[in-house]
């Protein structure tokens, strides 16, 4: 009777604790970073231990600090921008170079804990978005003074199985390799929005972005980071939502593998 009285606490503590919350879709990159391709944020950390006696924590702070800005450089480094444009192109050469490499210093600590070991440890976050700002604007088209209407409040498109990688501003493609969508936003909402997000599941709360009546594609296969849809996908994307706020406000979502 025991043995039964604790697998019945223990399964009634799994019911309560229901199931587990979805997880970001991150990928690790060289210098000990990561790309979460969910929050479309890089991402770094480090914990420092204090010298002890004479050490302050200030100082120690800016230790961690220090060693966050090197990480969080090679993250950058490491952003796929479209399928053609990589970011490390963009920081070696051309016009963004100077604005670009400025720009990665606004990283920004997000989280912060003091141990009585006298450890500190630094969680650091940068926006895709703010980040490649310059680069939005540069090609971000204006909003129409009367755009298409649609009946969806975005796009799901459904690239499980596909191979598709990940990159800031994907295209969706036909399958003759047509473009339906570059990955531009317009221009009043590059500031606000990425052109889309990455999820594994499709009850991850950033999936609210399509809204609550998304037209949802599948991907038939992908090129790199583009996503190649065909038959009635294509017709569709065509009918309902080319022009529309639904791919123009970001409120495309790619459901990948995890």
């Amino acid at each position: 009777m025991r043995h039964v009285t604790l697998l019945f606490v223990v399964l009634s503590s799994v019911a309560l604790a229901g199931p587990p919350e979805p997880v970001d879709v991150r990928r690790a990159v060289a210098g000990g970073g990561w790309i979460n391709w969910t929050t479309m944020e890089l991402e770094a950390s480090a914990s420092v231990v204090g010298t002890g006696v004479g050490g302050s924590q200030e100082a120690t702070e800016q230790q961690a600090r220090r060693r966050i800005s090197p990480a969080m450089v090679a993250a950058v480094r490491a952003i796929p921008v479209t399928s053609a444009v990589h970011s490390s192109e963009l920081l070696d050469r051309g016009e963004l170079a100077e604005v670009l490499h400025n720009r990665i210093k606004l990283w920004a600590v997000t989280e912060a804990r003091y141990h009585t070991s006298g450890k500190v440890h630094l969680e650091g976050r940068l926006s895709l978005s703010v980040y490649l700002r310059p680069w939005s604007l540069q090609r971000a088209s204006h909003r129409p003074g009367t755009p298409t209407v649609s009946e969806f409040s975005g796009l799901v498109v459904d690239a499980r199985g596909s191979g598709v990688s990940f990159a800031f501003a994907p295209r969706i493609l036909d399958d003759e390799g047509g473009e339906l969508w570059d990955g531009q936003v317009w221009r009043d909402r590059v500031l606000e929005v990425t052109p889309v997000v990455y999820v594994a599941d499709p009850a991850h709360p950033v999936a609210a972005r399509a809204g609550e009546r998304p037209l949802v594609v599948r991907a038939q296969r992908a090129t790199g980071p583009d996503l190649i849809l065909s038959g009635p996908d294509v017709h569709a994307v065509r009918r309902h939502v080319l022009g529309s706020p639904a791919l123009h406000e970001g409120r495309v979502v790619v459901l990948v593998d995890p």
